[in-house]
């Protein structure tokens, strides 16, 4: 039997997991807000790399299609 895919989408995934994160850190003691501010300071700069890599090889491919140079070198 195979895992059926598309279950989730990856948003709806992540909106999971943050939410479960909140309720384990409910549950195991009282939420903290200076850790919640914590955990999205330091995640900033990794999703701000992240979007930077898909805008620059986003960016890059339409330079390589606007030169011609993908119809040159697939025929």
């Amino acid at each position: 039997m195979s895992f059926p895919r598309r279950i989730l989408t990856s948003t709806k995934g992540a909106m999971i997991g943050v939410i479960a994160a909140l309720v384990l850190e409910t549950v195991q003691r009282s939420p903290n807000l200076a850790a919640i501010q914590e955990a999205l300071t330091d995640g900033a700069p990794l999703t701000t790399m992240l979007f930077l890599i898909i805008v620059g090889g986003t960016l890059f491919t339409w330079f390589l299609v606007q030169t011609g140079f993908v119809q040159a070198i697939t025929g």
